[in-house]
Parts: structure tokens; sequence; C-alpha cells
């Protein structure tokens, strides 16, 4: 930019936009909005249903995009993280008791 342009940023920390202005000489000759993206995972279809109707109330505007993983995979995830909740797990502390877990010990 040369003197006669400028640029300058309004920052809303609310509505999570940037909007960039850039003047010449004063006027005004080109906004930019910078949206941020934010990526949020629900747990169920209740949860999905509710941040949905959130979204629309506020008039913010989305996209849905299937999962890349296999649902089966994600439940044995979900399941696993379950497990971990209420302390079904194995800790191994030495090599000793990782080689007793993996069977290598005689």
């Amino acid at each position: 930019m040369n003197k006669t342009t400028a640029c300058r940023q309004v920052t809303n920390g609310i509505l999570g936009y940037t909007k960039k202005v850039v003047s010449l000489q004063g006027i005004k000759l080109k906004t930019f909005m910078c949206m941020d993206s934010i990526l949020v995972t629900p747990k169920d279809k209740s949860q999905s249903a509710t941040v949905k109707k959130i979204l629309r109330a506020l008039d913010v505007p989305f996209r849905e995009t299937d999962s890349p993983y296999n649902p089966e995979f994600v439940e044995k995830i979900r399941q696993s993280e379950k497990e971990i909740e209420e302390g079904k797990v194995t800790r191994i502390g030495t090599e000793e008791e990782l080689a007793e877990f993996l069977g290598l010990k005689k």
C-alpha cells in the first residue's frame, strides 16, 4: 500500500469476525469479512439438533458434513472412552509389566 491507501482492521470479539476496510484518500474501496470457522462435534442426534436450532436462531450459516469415520469404529472409541472413565484400564509402569501383559514373559 502506498501513502494514500489505508487499511484498518476492525475485530468484533462477540460476533467472532474480523472486518478489513481498504480505503484510498478516505474513500472506502472494499470491505473484507474474515469469518472464524468452528468445528462442532455433537455426541448424539439430540445435541446435533440443539446446536442446529441455536445456530438458526442466531442466523449463523452452517453446513453439515458426514463423518469420514466408520460408525462402528467411532462406537468402539466411545466405548473405550467410557471404560477409561469407569477405571476399567490396565496400567503398565515397567518393562516387566509390559512384557507380562504382552505375553512375552516366560
